[in-house]
Parts: structure tokens; C-alpha cells; sequence
């Protein structure tokens, strides 16, 4: 602080990034990667724990028995659904009243600006209350309908229920939703158990009855009857994250029950070696990272989160590698495995007497058994957006350079203090612009685009094809309307003191967005941090026109582009890409987006169009300001050597100095003259 507060000290730092800025924010850039990989050394990682006492995770004995009830449960469920081919909600009323619970039907409609025609589902939920408390907490299992993960799921926890009855334990009360129409219903049982049934796309009726607040939930997506392991999903919508602890004892039972633990598909590196053990690592952070970024739901504990309710979904995961091998071999875990693990986590949450609170909400999981803290992983953020801001100062300092001359005693000082106020036009044209988009383009809706081209045309076509004209008819603005952003050239001063507001800006607005999604924020730093340095002003056309071209591909049309693509290689590694196969995804891609904004309220669409596309278009539009020559004064100071701007400037100061007596001269015989005629009269 002595070294900021202090003028003299302030000042060589600025002048010492003035002149090493550009080395500076390379060195910066590339340290920035090397922090984030130091964090998977031993010596920084550091292994998961227990922080609240409370759990007791695998200290009771697990009772569960009853995997020839799921087995039979699944069996009567399989004829009714290939009958009816749709939720048999009548079947499952049935079946938790047979079991003494609660059970009650919830109907809702699903409708917004980009479908055709509205959705109905119905979702089915039973409570049982606890025996030793009142209704004042509650545990949720969801089950979401889905194909792949329906006939396994439903048999599971109706048999889990049926257990769960005979037991006089239970502190807080159990409810089992079985939602409709995948995450849709689960969405609707979510607003009208917190009392806005009708809000948003989705429109709900009112639930009968509830019970206690929401301590935890569990998502069950089971798949498969016997598996090797239990895959966990952590990452929710908006990148939000569950207690670890949570984690924690779900990890600990899994193993107790003769199960491996996988996150993202992966198991823990096997292998002793430091360099494969850390790069196995790295890949299943990134597949996290990659997975939070995205702020999509994609699983059923999603939904919770928003609600600050921990929780995480379960989906059976087998072992590829032995699958292949072609060997007979017994998967470890069963029915009666999977539910022994559900059960010996719903028995740890029933010991709590408060909410999750004293463990991490903000961390890297690595492995299964080790973590990475927020304070550990924001150093290598801070250190990426500081190179920005190392050229933002040395920007800034130059345009003042430029206009105050050669500060000295001796010397006159002349300062020009450039007109930034058409900066605040541009300002406002850029975070405007795409804004009115996001809030206009449900109004001009898929009914009325359909009128003007053809009515055949797919729904998810026609969104793609509005936001794709939406975002060039801003991009191309410098073609057609150069005056809605700028109305007068520029001098380079101007430019320069306009780019570094520009990365400034832009570093507080990424920035800022870590604390919400820290990976999203650490990839668009990635990304951004070279976008900004690499386009400063300059006078050279052909360096312009770089710039331009190194602005365009990186723009968040070409992410949006890219993503799909991605995604779909490392989950089909041996399918081949072809134009219909990206068309297909980039157009899948947008639709969800545009689907989990208005009907799961996901954040991702808002912060392109409001906080990220503009950013971009400060960047964009200042390689596009029209350009003038230096006034007089300035151009005269920049194309003139420094010696020869001394030397002008010290002969027009002697010049002064020797004129001085000669006019006081003047004076004063002026003044005797008029004394001498005051005499006379």
C-alpha cells in the first residue's frame, strides 16, 4: 500500500508499464496457465473430508432387502408402459397408497414465446410423514420421466418407499415426485411447493398438500439393474454447485457398498505415476468446468440449487475397459447395492439439525477424493484478467504522454485533455443494441417469421435464423449506420483513452461474473484476455484489418458455432462430423438454451446478449471509428524528434525572457510621461 499511496513511486510503476506493458501481459498470460495446472500437484490439491459431525456417514446397519420387490415392481411397469406408452401415474398412485404414503397428482402446462403449441404433463408425488417429528423438514427424491431411465428408477424408489414405511427413525418427512415430461415437471413441482405455481412458461395447479422446508434432494436416473459404480453429477444450472459434503457421504456408501465412484464417467487415475495421475485429473476438472460453464440443467438436481437446496443426481456407470475385454464378470453393484447406498445417505441428511453449511460450495473436483478450494483456483483468474489491465495502463499513460509535453521546471507544460465524450456514445450503442435484442426478439415470434417464409419451416430453424439476423444486423452496423455509434473522428489520443475504458470494463464485467460461474468466467478470460490485447490502436491500415479479421473469429458467434462441436466429439469419439451433423447440433444447442431460459429460468441467454456480447462490441466498434489526422499542435509534437521539440520549446522560453525587459522598459518611460504632463497642468 506505501508503494500505491506514495506519488513518486505511483508514478514509476505506471511509467515502467508503459514501457514493458506488452512483455508484462505476455508473461502474465502464460503464467496464468501455468498456476492453473500447478493446482493438480499434490502439494496444493487437497483431500476431501467430513466437516460436519453430524452426518455419521456408515455408521448404522443398512437393511434394505427388497430387490426382488424392484424387480417384480418393474416387471408389472414394463407391460403398462408398453400398452400406454406414457407415465402410468395412475399405476404409481396406486402403488404408494398400497405403502400408506400420501399420494396426490399435480397437472401444469408448459408454453413460451418459441413453441408451437403448449405441453401438458402431470406429475405424481407422495409424502410420507415422519413419525418422530413434526412436518417442519423435508428429503425429496425426483425421479424424471425419461425412456432410458424410467423403468429402473421408478420400480427402485417405489420398492425404497415400501422400506422405507416399515422404518420409525425418520426425523423429517420423505416425498417421492415422480415428474412428467423429463425436467418440465419436476420444474412445476418446484414453484408450486414454494408457492408460485403459475410463474413463468410454466403454468402449475396448486399442490394439495406439502411438506417441511427442503433440506436435501436427491435426482435417482438410474439406468441399469447391476453397474459397476454410481456416476455423480455435481454441476447444476448456472454453474452452481452442491455442499461437498453432500458429495462426501454419497462417495463414502458407495465404496461401503462394494461400488466405484465416477464423476463425468471417469474413475480416479489408477496408476502411481505423478504426470499420468495429474493429467487424469486435469481432464476430468476440465469435463467439469466444461460442464458448469454450460449453466445448462441436465440432470434433475439442477433445479434444486437455485432454490438453496443441496442436492445431486445418481445414474449408473459400468466399466468400459472390462466390458471390452470380453471376460465373464459380475457387476458389483445390484438393486440392492444401489439402494443401500440411497438409504445409508437419507439416514446421514436425517441426523442433521440444520442445513448443509459448514463444508465448500465453491470448488474443483479433480478426483473423487480430492478437491481444489476457491482460494486456491481465483489466483489464476485474477492473474489472466491483470495482463488486460497492465495494457489498459499503459494505453492510458500514453495518451497522457502524448498530450502533456515534457513535464520540466524550466519548460512550459502544454496540456490537451482529449474530448472522450463521444465514448459515452459508444457505450451506450453497444450494451443498448444487443439488450433490446434479447428483450425484443420473443415478440417477433416464430408465428410471424413463419408468415413471412414458409410454414414448413422447423421451429428450431427459425430461432437459430432470428438470432443469427440479430447478431449481424449489429455486427455490419459500421458498414450501414457508422453515426449511431460515433458521429466525429477520432485522434489517436481518443482511441487510445477509449480502448483502455474499454478493457476496463470489460475486466470488471468478466470479471465480476466469477463469483456466479467461476468456470464460464475463467474460459471467456481465456478467450477475451487475447482479444484485447492483440487490438490496441493503430495507424497502420493493415494492422486494422488484422485486428478485424483476429475480432471475428474470436466473437461469440463463432463460439456458439465451435461448442456443439466439441460437446459432440468427446461424447461420440468415433462419429463423424459432417455438415448436417454440426447444423443439427448448433441448432439443438440454441433451442435448449432458449428453452431452459424461459421454462428453468437458466441465466446463460441473458448473459450472452446483455453482458457478453456487448463487451464484445466495445472492442469491435473501436477498430471501426473513423480516423483523423492530428491537429496542428499534437501532430507537429508526435512527427518531430524530442531533441527538436526541446530545443523549439527553449528558444521560445529565452525568446520570452528577453523580451521582458523591453516591455517593462516601455512601461515605465510610458508612466514618466504621463507625470511630467500631470506637472505641466
Amino acid at each position: 500500500m506505501g508503494i500505491l499511496s506514495d506519488p513518486d513511486r505511483r508514478s514509476s510503476l505506471v511509467e515502467l508499464a508503459t514501457k514493458y506493458g506488452n512483455l508484462v501481459a505476455v508473461l502474465l498470460y502464460i503464467l496464468n496457465f501455468v498456476a492453473f495446472l500447478a493446482l493438480f500437484h499434490p502439494m496444493l490439491r487437497e483431500r476431501t473430508y467430513f466437516s460436519e459431525n453430524a452426518l455419521l456417514a456408515n455408521q448404522v446397519e443398512l437393511t434394505f432387502n427388497s430387490e426382488h420387490t424392484a424387480a417384480k415392481l418393474e416387471r408389472e411397469m414394463r407391460e403398462l408402459a408398453s400398452a400406454k406408452r406414457q407415465m402410468p401415474h395412475d399405476w404409481i398412485v396406486d402403488k404408494l397408497v398400497e405403502t400408506d404414503i400420501e399420494a396426490y397428482v399435480q397437472n401444469f402446462t408448459v408454453f413460451h414465446p418459441f413453441m408451437k403449441q403448449p405441453k401438458t404433463g402431470r406429475n405424481v408425488y407422495g409424502i410420507m410423514r415422519a413419525p418422530r417429528h413434526s412436518s417442519t423438514e423435508s428429503i425429496v427424491f425426483a425421479i424424471p420421466y425419461d425412456i432410458n431411465t424410467v423403468y429402473k428408477s421408478i420400480p427402485l424408489m417405489l420398492a425404497l418407499a415400501q422400506h422405507f414405511r416399515n422404518q420409525i427413525y425418520w426425523g423429517k418427512d420423505l416425498i417421492f415426485v415422480f415428474s412428467d415430461s423429463k425436467l418440465n415437471g419436476l420444474q412445476a413441482w418446484l414453484q408450486a411447493y414454494h408457492g408460485h405455481p403459475e410463474s413463468g412458461a410454466i403454468k402449475g395447479s396448486r399442490l394439495e398438500t406439502r411438506g417441511g422446508s427442503i433440506q436435501a434432494a436427491l435426482s435417482i436416473e438410474i439406468s441399469q439393474s447391476s453397474c459397476d459404480g454410481l456416476n455423480f453429477i455435481l454441476e447444476g444450472m448456472n454453474g452452481q454447485l452442491p455442499n461437498l459434503d453432500l458429495f462426501n457421504v454419497m462417495d463414502k456408501l458407495t465404496r461401503s457398498n462394494d461400488g466405484s465412484v465416477y464423476l463425468h464417467g471417469r474413475r480416479d487415475p489408477p496408476t502411481r505415476d505423478l504426470f499420468q495421475n495429474c493429467l487424469g485429473m486435469v481432464k476430468t476438472s476440465l469435463l467439469g468446468m466444461w460442464q458448469q460453464a454450460s449453466g445448462r440443467p441436465v440432470s434433475g438436481h439442477s433445479l434444486f440449487l437455485p432454490y438453496h437446496i443441496d442436492a445431486l443426481s445418481i445414474k449408473c456407470q459400468s466399466d468400459f475397459v472390462l466390458a471390452a475385454s470380453g471376460r465373464n464378470r459380475i457387476p458389483n453393484m445390484g438393486y440392492a447395492n444401489i439402494a443401500r447406498t440411497i438409504e445409508g445417505t437419507v439416514r446421514s441428511i436425517n441426523n442433521l439439525l440444520e442445513r448443509f453449511h459448514q463444508s465448500f460450495f465453491y470448488y474443483i473436483m479433480p478426483s473423487t477424493n480430492n478437491y481444489i478450494s476457491i482460494g486456491l483456483y481465483i489466483p489464476a483468474l485474477v492473474i489472466c484478467l491483470l495482463s488486460s489491465a497492465i495494457v489498459a495502463i499503459s494505453l492510458w499513460h500514453k495518451s497522457l504522454e502524448v498530450l502533456h509535453v515534457f513535464e520540466q521546471p524550466d519548460i512550459p507544460s502544454l496540456r490537451i485533455i482529449p474530448d472522450v465524450t463521444s465514448v459515452f456514445r459508444i457505450l451506450i450503442s453497444a450494451f443498448l443494441l444487443p439488450s433490446a435484442v434479447y428483450f425484443a426478439v420473443p415478440y417477433f415470434n416464430e408465428f410471424q417469421l413463419q408468415y413471412l417464409l414458409d410454414e414448413s419451416i422447423d421451429n428450431a430453424d427459425i430461432l437459430m435464423l432470428t438470432f443469427l439476423m440479430a447478431f449481424l444486423a449489429i455486427v455490419t452496423i459500421p458498414l450501414y449506420m457508422p453515426s449511431l455509434y460515433c458521429q466525429e473522428k477520432l485522434t489517436m489520443s481518443q482511441r487510445q483513452v477509449y480502448k483502455s475504458i474499454a478493457m476496463f470494463l470489460s475486466i470488471i464485467g468478466i470479471g465480476c461474473n466469477c463469483v456466479a460461474n467461476f468456470s464460464l468466467t475463467y474460459f471467456i478470460a481465456i478467450i477475451a484476455v487475447p482479444l484485447m490485447n492483440l487490438t490496441a490502436p493503430s495507424k497502420c491500415k493493415f494492422m486494422r484489418s488484422i485486428q478485424k479479421l483476429i475480432c471475428l473469429i474470436i466473437s461469440p458467434l463463432t463460439i456458439v458455432l465451435v461448442m456443439p462441436v466439441v460437446s459432440f466429439s468427446y461424447s461420440f469419439p468415433g462419429e463423424e462430423i459432417n455438415l448436417d451433423v454440426w447444423y443439427s447440433q448448433v441448432k439443438g444447442l440454441i433451442s435448449k438454451v432458449v428453452h431452459e431460459s424461459y421454462v428453468h429460468n437458466s441465466a446463460m441467454l441473458w448473459q450472452m446478449w446483455a453482458l457478453f456480447i456487448p463487451l464484445w462490441l466495445l472492442h469491435w466498434f473501436m477498430l471501426w471509428l473513423p480516423i483523423v489526422e492530428s491537429d496542428q499542435t499534437e501532430s507537429c509534437l508526435l512527427n518531430k524528434p524530442e531533441s527538436e521539440i526541446e530545443n523549439n520549446l527553449k528558444s521560445e522560453t529565452e525568446n520570452e525572457i528577453h523580451q521582458k525587459p523591453e516591455t517593462e522598459e516601455v512601461e515605465v518611460q510610458e508612466i514618466e510621461n504621463e507625470d511630467k504632463i500631470d506637472k505641466e497642468k
